[in-house]
């Protein structure tokens, strides 16, 4: 049986589809067996992981690809107008044109609209779906202020999608669809997050991410240096429902023998500051001091389980303290370095206990380290996995830490808190945000507007109109003033208006 469509739902899931038709039943047959579309999410904006959409399509042309506000959804768009005594808010989830501007752009134009979701469909009728899933919808700069989750599909699904809302809109009848984030279930989460000492959006990130990966990695209550969540009533036991395993990007092309290790050719990154003081070389030091720090202070839960190290409290703050106290620039206090780097370690109990093991390392295994680094690589540094599966969305803690949670086949205490502390569902918040404006805001606006225009008419009129009487009156009495004394002169003067 089909939802009914004047609905909202927000309901649980394994499937890893993102886009499941639900009506009509014409287009759920087009996508046989299970009416389901695949598509490339977003790498901005919220997707709802662990969550579900379920709305309706809209999908209104536009002569700019849906790059400027030249298309509206009206009131009516977002509104049941069925007996109820109040109008119930529904999903809405607005198909817009790829082409002639940035993602961000479209998504962003449609959410001031009041969507809730966005389907990109692309410009490119060649494209199969299982090459559109391998395009990156990238961020333009400006992907901030977008807060609501989109999807790209192909072509040819975008356009049975986009004709099936314009035929149920045209006969009054709603296409309904349901949007899935799902990640790859397990009992115990395993994180791989692909950094560089070098960059300092990583270390903004796992500074803001800490107090969540505390939480979720088992750090005990008394050792955490980020904010503590529990649940209420009672704390809950330190027990560890998360790998995180950072890796460093290292790569084998061949750069500057500046930015390589022991300069030469075969473990490289890229030079942090461009023609600033540090090199590629410092940054590679830098990360050998880092792994060696991962190596001997993560916890494991037995000797069977060396070699693959698990969680790391020291680790994470140290990365927040070496970038707070080493800087990649001079005149800022304590430069980027080993010197600065030791100190740093030395204020932190654990890396000061294994300090000389940690020296130890840096000078006996660092071939070996960077070695693994290059034999598991990704598509770049913040690149990020959940269960070997690939996170796509912002890279910021709350996404993050939502998509995390939705890898657990039910919801540990820790999520549930943190969901709290995140203000509830994201599906609620963004259900909760109304168009930029409505039918009857623009009509109001439009009403005020005219008023005012007309009021500083009629200012304008009677103002223009005084100041022309006084200007004839003062000209004619200058006439006079002519015609009685300065006939004389033989001079003729007159009134010009223009």
């Amino acid at each position: 049986m089909v939802p009914s469509p004047r609905l909202f739902a927000l309901v649980a899931s394994l499937s890893l589809a993102q886009i499941t038709v639900l009506s009509p039943q014409s287009l759920v047959k087009h996508f046989a067996p299970d009416g389901k579309v695949q598509g490339s999410t977003a790498t901005f904006g919220a997707p709802l992981y662990g969550e579900v959409v379920q709305g309706r399509l809209i999908y209104v042309p536009s002569a700019s690809h849906h790059c400027k506000d030249d298309y509206t959804l009206w009131a009516d768009e977002f509104y049941d107008e069925s007996e109820v005594e109040e109008k119930t808010l529904v999903a809405s989830v607005v198909i817009v044109d790829r082409g002639s501007c940035t993602f961000v752009t479209k998504v962003k134009l449609a959410q001031e609209h009041g969507a809730h979701a966005v389907i990109v469909v692309d410009n490119d009728s060649t494209k199969s779906t299982a090459e559109i899933q391998q395009v990156i919808m990238g961020d333009d700069g400006w992907g901030n202020e977008v807060t609501i989750p989109s999807i790209l599909v192909s072509y040819q699904d975008g356009r049975q999608l986009q004709e099936a809302a314009q035929d149920q809109r045209d006969n009054n009848r709603d296409a309904m669809i349901k949007l899935e984030w799902d990640v790859p279930q397990s009992h115990d989460a395993v994180v791989d997050f692909w950094t560089s000492s070098g960059s300092r959006e990583a270390a903004a990130f796992l500074t803001a991410f800490r107090p969540f990966a505390e939480s979720l990695g088992g750090v005990p209550l008394d050792q955490r240096g980020g904010n503590v969540f529990f649940s209420k009533g009672k704390q809950n036991k330190e027990k560890r429902r998360m790998d995180f395993i950072p890796h460093y990007y290292i790569s084998k092309i061949p750069q500057s023998t500046a930015n390589c290790y022991k300069n030469e050719e075969k473990y490289c990154v890229e030079d942090p500051d461009g023609t600033g003081p540090i090199t590629g070389r410092d940054v590679i030091d830098e990360d050998l001091r880092q792994m060696c720090l991962w190596k001997l202070t993560s916890d494991m839960e037995d000797q069977e389980d060396v070699g693959r190290e698990r969680f790391s409290g020291t680790w994470f703050e140290y990365i927040r303290l070496f970038h707070e106290r080493c800087h990649l620039s001079t005149g800022h206090g304590k430069m980027f370095g080993e010197d600065c780097s030791y100190e740093v370690m030395q204020s932190l109990p654990e890396a000061k206990e294994e300090l000389s093991n940690i020296k130890k390392c840096v000078r006996t295994d660092a071939e070996t380290l960077l070695h693994m680094q290059t034999k598991n690589t990704a598509w770049g540094v913040l690149a990020l996995r959940i269960n070997g599966w690939r996170f796509r969305g912002a890279l910021e803690p709350e996404t993050v830490t939502r998509a995390i949670c939705a890898s657990f086949p039910w919801e540990p205490p820790e999520c549930k808190d943190m969901i709290e502390h995140f203000g509830g569902r994201k599906v609620d918040k963004i259900m909760n945000q109304k168009p930029l404006l409505s039918l009857e805001e623009i009509l109001l606006i439009g009403l005020g507007c005219a008023v005012v225009v007309t009021a500083i008419l009629c200012v304008y009129r009677c103002t223009y109109e005084g100041s022309l009487r006084n200007l004839v009156r003062e000209e004619v009495m200058l006439e006079m003033k002519n015609a009685v004394f300065g006939q004389e002169k033989g001079k003729e003067q007159y009134l010009s208006l223009d």
